[in-house]
């Protein structure tokens, strides 16, 4: 009788054990909450106050100088030409050599991390309500993805995937001017 007591006491364990463990793999499967980043502001090339180069490992803006020496961390470049007008692009865009000039200028850079962009069709409440990586990866799309975010206007919404393999989305919450003016972006990325 003893030894039935020990394999059933041995037998309620491991099945305890067991259940345990199960409950532990459920919360791997949640998905990861989304970092949002309110109202940054990056500037265009010729903007003396405001930096135009953005990292989203960092969620900090930069001027040309201080991305220079930060460009592995550098996801996001903000600029205004004639022909695309208010544009976010990737470092390892083909960014006119006009647009940012020196010996800092994206040109003489050694990395060009590559960020892709594709404009969705979501809306302001829409974006409101990505609050999961689920989201962000559901509104990126590969195929139809450029290097460029072009001819931004205010609650345009794309989706984006960095060079880290970061899925984004960005909504644009004002554009003023051209090549001295600044945008400002709402930014929502994975953890």
């Amino acid at each position: 009788m003893r030894r039935y007591n020990y394999i059933l006491i041995s037998l309620v364990i491991v099945l305890f054990s067991y259940s345990c463990n199960n409950d532990d793999n459920d919360n791997d499967n949640e998905p990861t909450p989304t970092i949002t980043t309110n109202n940054v502001i990056l500037g265009a090339q010729k903007n003396n106050s405001t930096g135009g180069f953005y990292s989203n490992a960092t969620m900090r803006v930069y001027t040309q100088e201080e991305a220079y020496s930060k460009q592995d961390s550098i996801d996001i470049v903000y600029y205004f030409e004639e022909e695309d007008e208010n544009t976010i692009a990737s470092p390892a865009a083909n960014i006119n050599d006009t647009i940012f000039v020196g010996t800092t200028a994206i040109p003489n850079w050694t990395v060009k991390n590559e960020t892709r962009y594709y404009k969705t069709s979501s809306t302001t409440i829409d974006f409101a309500e990505i609050d999961d990586e689920n989201d962000l990866i559901s509104l990126f799309n590969i195929d139809d993805s450029k290097r460029k975010a072009k001819n931004l206007l205010l609650d345009d919404v794309y989706a984006f995937k960095t060079q880290a393999e970061k899925y984004g989305v960005f909504r644009v919450v004002s554009v003023t001017g051209e090549d001295t003016g600044s945008i400002v972006i709402e930014i929502k990325i994975q953890k």
